[in-house]
């Protein structure tokens, strides 16, 4: 049995990090001072037009959001001339900013290397302990795959720029491809697995990241478009194939190759639709048991329920591929009959305290890391531990 796991930044968030859209819009891009009248100040006028606009909804921004509204850009930021030259520069300067924003937070983190190994044990006991949480159903689906015998590959398929999820998987001594290690689950199923490598689909800070939109339509102005489509930047399959990223076409091949594929911290964002797309048509045909995570780290009676409607929202976006064409094959009151999403729920970290909905037990590693002590030694860890999640 092949399991895919796939995960975005809200694994990241988890941890602790600052890496979420907001963060980096507040703490980093609005703190720049822009010469007035420049596209760049124009563009931080827009950013803080636009957080004033959705006042308390401002937390629910994303990084999909980010794209999909960079794709919208037009006069007035890019100014009366609608210059591709504005474009080009905005976008540079945005993707610059975010990459030593993320390089300050990563290169502060270090795993101890007493530490490692159970950090490797939580992943692998918290992939195969969501099988045990899952209908009776799915659960059924679930085992009787691994039963089939063998070690049971995990892959694992990142949207993260950042490295931190590459060294807590491969950084064991021991780690080699194919050496596997044993998940003893408190059913008494015994699993044999093994970590396979982290594919990055979307590059990462240390070197490119690849920022944009999933296809030419989500650009308004036409002469950003041409210039997108001459130049090979801003759309992502394009942008893929310019620079030969085999880790996009590998990461298709290995959901095509899956039996189960578990997605933690995704937002389901249209400017990665042909992703959604593909997990779509395998969760469709039967072949594929689809179980989306939704990861919340705060309790609030007040807010949860609204948010927990928000990302049920988001799944069913996710497979209507953000096309009514979908919606009369499979309405959203259906989908949830293709796969089954771990939903907020209570329960208890290794150390056994109390959590809400952390399936992958994130606090607890972040902990383990002290990535909370690093965001403070950044001056990134105030001011946002009490607001909306994500």
């Amino acid at each position: 049995m092949v399991i895919t796991l796939i995960v975005g930044n809200g694994f990241d968030i988890g941890l602790g990090m600052k890496t979420k859209y907001t963060d980096f819009i507040d703490m980093c891009y609005l703190k720049k001072e822009r010469q007035p009248g420049t596209a760049l100040w124009r563009l931080k006028e827009h950013l803080v037009k636009d957080k004033e606009e959705a006042g308390k909804d401002w937390w629910k921004r994303n990084w999909a959001d980010a794209e999909k509204e960079f794709g919208r850009l037009d006069v007035p930021v890019l100014g009366e001339q609608s210059t591709v030259a504005d474009f080009e520069e905005c976008l540079a300067d945005f993707k610059n900013e975010f990459q030593l924003f993320l390089k300050k937070q990563n290169d502060a983190i270090r795993i101890p290397n007493d530490k490692v190994m159970e950090l490797y044990q939580n992943m692998g006991n918290c992939v195969f302990g969501i099988g045990e949480r899952l209908r009776l159903k799915y659960k059924k689906s679930f085992f009787r795959r691994i039963a089939q015998g063998g070690v049971v590959d995990v892959n694992v398929i990142t949207y993260n720029y950042t490295d931190v999820l590459d060294r807590l998987l491969l950084k064991r001594e021991d780690y080699k491809p194919g050496n596997g290690i044993v998940c003893k689950l408190p059913s008494g199923n015994e699993i044999p697995y093994r970590f396979n490598e982290v594919l990055h689909v979307h590059g990462n800070f240390a070197t490119e990241i690849i920022f944009g939109v999933d296809d030419k339509a989500q650009i308004i102005n036409e002469k950003v478009r041409e210039a997108c489509l001459k130049k090979n930047y801003f759309i992502k399959k394009i942008v893929d194939d310019f620079l030969g990223n085999e880790n996009e076409s590998r990461a298709r091949d290995m959901i095509q190759g899956s039996s189960c594929v578990i997605t933690l911290g995704l937002s389901f964002g249209e400017t990665d639709r042909s992703w959604w797309e593909l997990l779509f048509n395998r969760a469709s045909t039967g072949n594929l048991l689809l179980v989306p995570c939704i990861y919340r780290n705060k309790a609030n009676d007040d807010v949860q329920p609204e948010k927990t409607k928000l990302y049920a929202d988001e799944f069913y976006k996710m497979f209507r591929c953000v096309e009514e064409a979908n919606e009369d094959r499979f309405p959203p009151a259906e989908i949830v009959k293709l796969a089954y999403m771990v939903m907020p729920s209570e329960s208890k970290d290794p150390e056994g305290n109390r959590v809400w909905c952390d399936p992958f037990n994130l606090g607890w590693m972040g902990r383990m890391i002290g990535v909370k002590d690093v965001m403070k030694d950044l001056n990134l860890g105030d001011g946002y531990d009490d607001e909306e999640e994500k």
